[in-house]
């Protein structure tokens, strides 16, 4: 893929959205893993969507960072910062298994074919800021009408998660279960773990490739 591992210290050949996700609201009760590394708990949380971003205090960057890469000297950062505002029901936060998240900003990757049992791999780590983070990265098809943004697209999840640090990148690879065009996207997002309503953390992308098949037929 191109610039998949971010060696060329720039975003080319993907396109980055230093925004709130507008779809977020399709994670909205969801379940999602979280893990607690200070307190060495991990378990199962439901996703709640803040109702709003504060946008005055609230600020999205995607950079190459050299601090944080899993091979070579950078890796990409996407960093949300700022203050939301949680769902209220009858005049009291409506928690059903803690506060609420938003996820921004996200970058997604150039188009790419790929064939069933071929494999998509790459490294992410994550860095709690003003709270917890909450992650994800995704597999889109374009689907029947080779068209992505329309009803037949396919969304596989590569991985979900909320907690408070990653202490190393954590390497996911998984196999492609049919033929189409796919893109990447990699969703930076925050956890209102403190239950303040100010949130803010970090997702670093590295070393995203296609393993292709190696069976010659």
């Amino acid at each position: 893929l191109e610039n998949g591992n971010f060696e060329s210290g720039t975003t080319e050949g993907w396109t980055t959205f230093e925004q709130a996700y507008p779809d977020e609201q399709d994670f909205n009760g969801n379940a999602i893993p979280w893990v607690n590394e200070d307190a060495n708990t991990s378990g199962t949380g439901s996703v709640l969507i803040a109702t709003s971003i504060k946008g005055a205090t609230t600020s999205y960057a995607i950079t190459p960072d050299t601090d944080n890469a899993n091979n070579g000297d950078y890796s990409l950062r996407l960093l949300m910062n700022g203050e939301i505002t949680c769902p209220v029901s009858g005049g009291v936060i409506n928690e059903p298994d803690g506060y609420c998240s938003t996820y921004g900003p996200y970058i997604e990757s150039g188009a790419f074919s790929a064939v069933a049992g071929e494999k998509v791999n790459f490294a992410w780590l994550a860095i709690n800021g003003s709270d917890w983070y909450e992650v994800r990265g995704l597999l889109i098809g374009d689907g029947a009408d080779d068209t992505f943004g329309t009803a037949d697209d396919t969304t596989t999840s590569l991985f979900s998660q909320r907690g408070d640090k990653v202490t190393s990148f954590q390497i996911v690879s998984n196999t492609v279960s049919a033929d189409d065009t796919y893109k990447f996207a990699f969703l930076g997002g925050t956890y209102d773990a403190t239950g303040l309503l100010g949130v803010g953390a970090s997702l670093y992308i590295d070393d995203v490739e296609l393993e292709l098949n190696n069976t010659i037929t």
